[in-house]
């Protein structure tokens, strides 16, 4: 088993086969789409003609490592929704939910029409799935009203409306990591905290096993370490890596500050 609170640069089914069956609690990742983005000077392109295939190899072991009432959270494209999500039952996932993330395309498409969301896949390893219904109640901020009061008036349903995305340009996000003096984002594809705190505080509890397997900017880490879940990362880009545990860094000078 691997030192856990750790970010481990190297493949992600390699680094799942050096985990223990049934060792963690939940996944959350936010894979590649395959749509021929450069993720580091042409040596980590996101372009392979087996993508399906390689998203079932992967898939497969996070099955294998999940406890029994452990949770799979993947952030992946909508044009990806049947071809991806048919992997799931195939690999004997459970299915949950499919969480409807709304924020505005910047795309320009002259056949159709523009994207105005992203998709979360939520399954389970088997029926027998910790969720904690009121797992949002700990947290005041999601105990929000039609009308904008705080008074808690019913269950977080599956279309999150109100997460703001990471941006580049004048636009900056509080939590983005940025290169110096610019507007333009160190990770091309950073997601906000809020994804990924909603999905653990209903799915684990704290000293819970979380791993992310595109690790990316660190922000499942991050999170992690804020409501206290231990967590492992793959990230095969080692700049990536390196962002990553900067950003960890920063937050323990922040704590020790505060």
């Amino acid at each position: 088993m691997l030192e856990l609170n750790k970010i481990y640069c190297m493949d992600c089914i390699e680094g799942l086969k050096q985990l223990d069956d049934e060792s963690v609690q939940c996944i959350w990742t936010d894979p590649p789409y395959n749509i021929n983005y450069d993720y580091g000077k042409d040596q980590y392109k996101d372009k392979r003609e087996d993508y399906f295939e390689w998203c079932d190899s992967w898939l497969k072991e996070c099955w294998r490592v999940l406890k029994k009432d452990g949770s799979l959270f993947v952030k992946m494209w909508s044009r990806h929704m049947f071809s991806f999500g048919s992997l799931l039952p195939k690999n004997n996932f459970y299915f949950k939910n499919v969480i409807i993330w709304k924020r505005k395309s910047c795309a320009n498409y002259d056949d159709k029409y523009l994207g105005g969301y992203e998709i979360i896949f939520f399954f389970t390893k088997s029926e027998e799935s910790k969720f904690i219904s009121d797992g949002f109640l700990r947290d005041t901020q999601f105990l929000k009203r039609w009308d904008g009061t705080k008074e808690y008036k019913g269950r977080l349903n599956d279309l999150w409306d109100d997460i703001r995305p990471v941006t580049a340009g004048n636009l900056k996000h509080p939590e983005g990591m940025y290169i110096e003096g610019t507007g333009k984002k160190e990770h091309p594809a950073q997601h906000p905290e809020e994804l990924v705190m909603r999905s653990l505080k209903c799915s684990t509890d704290e000293k819970d096993l979380v791993v992310d397997i595109f690790m990316g900017s660190g922000t499942v880490a991050s999170v992690c370490k804020k409501i206290n879940r231990n967590f492992i990362g793959f990230e095969i880009n080692p700049e990536y890596v390196k962002i990553a545990n900067k950003r960890l860094e920063q937050e323990n000078i922040q704590y020790f500050m505060g």
